[in-house]
């Protein structure tokens, strides 16, 4: 098993501001250090991605249009919308 690498405070700095800015793959892809790690350190810290914010937007409004569909669709059965 090799050697865990131990990462400077400005490497952490690093680290830290590109997860809140492009997410925690990203962030693990250009720093070498584990995602998991980072994650871990980055909720101690209280910092949030910006990335999981706008999937959760994103994930809402496809609900929202899914929904807006639906109701289309059964007012369209009934005769109400030609």
């Amino acid at each position: 098993m090799a050697r865990s690498r131990k990462f400077s405070d400005d490497e952490w700095a690093a680290a830290l501001s590109l997860y809140v800015s492009h997410g925690p793959t990203a962030a693990a892809a250009r720093t070498g250090i584990d995602k998991g790690n980072l994650t871990r350190r980055a909720k101690t810290l209280g910092s949030t991605t910006v990335v999981i914010a706008s999937t959760r937007e994103a994930t809402e409004a496809v609900a929202a249009r899914r929904a807006l569909a639906r109701e289309e669709t059964i007012l369209q059965m009934y005769g109400f919308i030609p």
